[in-house]
């Protein structure tokens, strides 16, 4: 087995065992139906049992990718990120694109994602014009991309904050 690999050596799970794990895992934090897949394969335990385990849990309602999708979302748009990265951040955890996309749109219900790309820029912005305020601007656009804010939004709070034009940010 390679040094580091979270595979466990030939063990044969019992469904019981399986199902003990899965509730260990959510007992510290909620889980995508896929993400729980992902991790009982990396665990060697074998797909049937995998399945058989979260569709229980899921009948149940502890496993709902709903309620992980609207958590996950809510809590990275807090953290000062856009609907876009929060999106692919979900489809990258096995949620579906719609209810990624629907997650992460309706995560800006209180604050619009204008509103919360400015916060975002207003704490940036003095260590970006401490490095030069003529390259500032684009720095800032190349921070709120990477942050998942649209362009359009962007440059709306580029130009409220600095006075800069679309244009001058390429």
């Amino acid at each position: 087995m390679p040094l580091g690999s979270r595979q466990r050596p030939a063990h044969e799970w019992t469904p019981a065992e399986v199902r003990t794990y899965v509730s260990k895992l959510l007992a510290r934090r909620s889980w995508s139906r896929q993400g729980l897949l992902d991790r009982l394969q990396e665990r060697g335990v074998p797909a049937e049992r995998a399945q058989a385990a979260v569709l229980d849990l899921e009948s149940l309602g502890y496993v709902d990718d709903e309620r992980y999708a609207e958590g996950w979302a809510q809590a990275r748009a807090q953290r000062g990120l856009g609907a876009r990265r929060i999106a692919e951040e979900l489809k990258q955890k096995g949620v579906g694109r719609d209810l990624a996309a629907r997650a992460a749109r309706e995560s800006f219900s209180d604050v619009s994602e204008a509103a919360r790309a400015r916060e975002v820029a207003l704490r940036r912005l003095p260590a970006l014009l401490a490095r030069g305020k003529t390259q500032a601007p684009i720095r800032l656009r190349t921070f709120l991309l990477r942050r998942g804010f649209p362009p359009g939004v962007i440059s709306g709070v580029i130009r409220s904050l600095l006075g800069a034009k679309p244009d001058e940010l390429r």
